[in-house]
């Protein structure tokens, strides 16, 4: 996934145009939900704009920032202060912390993965979760969710995205994983969800197997 690198200089740029702000307030929102934590890692967090949201919103007390793309790490680094940077360990690969986490924040980081690989991407957070931790993930969905689908419009432009992105980053992805359903299938209780563009990005609140509070 540290093909990424290739993108990450336009990135920021190309979703401002597509999205406006309305992914990052979407972002910002969910982040507001969640009751401050001691330790939260986020993976694949690209340029950082939900570091610095989680940060500024004084989310946790401590930071792992888990991003391949050595170029959006940096550019994650250039977006805070000195402060900032000491609540802050930057690494390249979750699996590398012998830490655990109150929270675990995975933003679009799913979909680029198959779904036997984010069958076994879930399980391997497992472990790295604390007793009553909480995982929020921020995707994109193609699933009916109640009485709302994505529209076909949506649908091809998930299409283009992925071409787009196995061209230029070389994603492990072919298409869009049943997220909602694999998820539905682990060992996470969901506990919160909301939704944006008619259930076409999803953002889910998934309490710890370990956590015996979950309903």
């Amino acid at each position: 996934m540290s093909g990424f690198d290739l993108v990450a200089p336009y990135y920021d740029h190309v979703v401002r145009i597509v999205f406006g702000q309305k992914i990052n307030n979407f972002n910002r929102k969910i982040l507001a939900s969640i009751a401050p934590v001691k330790r939260c890692m986020i993976i694949g967090g690209g340029s950082g704009k939900i570091l610095l949201d989680a940060i500024e919103m004084n989310l946790a007390s401590s930071y792992c920032y888990a991003e391949l793309s050595s170029k959006m790490k940096k550019k994650a680094k250039d977006r805070l202060n000195d402060r900032q940077l000491q609540q802050v360990t930057f690494t390249a690969d979750y699996s590398e912390t012998d830490s655990r986490f109150d929270l675990i924040v995975l933003p679009f980081v799913l979909d680029c993965y198959s779904e036997s690989s984010v069958h076994q991407f879930l399980y391997n957070l497992e472990p790295i979760l604390t007793n009553h931790g909480k995982l929020l993930i921020i995707d994109f969905n193609h699933e009916p969710l109640n009485d709302q689908r994505p529209t076909f419009i949506q649908k091809q432009f998930i299409r283009l995205l992925y071409l787009f992105f196995r061209v230029t980053s070389n994603i492990e992805a072919k298409k869009l994983p049943r997220i909602l359903s694999i998820l539905k299938d682990s060992n996470f209780t969901l506990i919160s969800r909301d939704r944006l563009y008619n259930g076409w990005i999803v953002s889910s609140v998934y309490g710890s197997a370990k956590n015996d509070d979950v309903a």
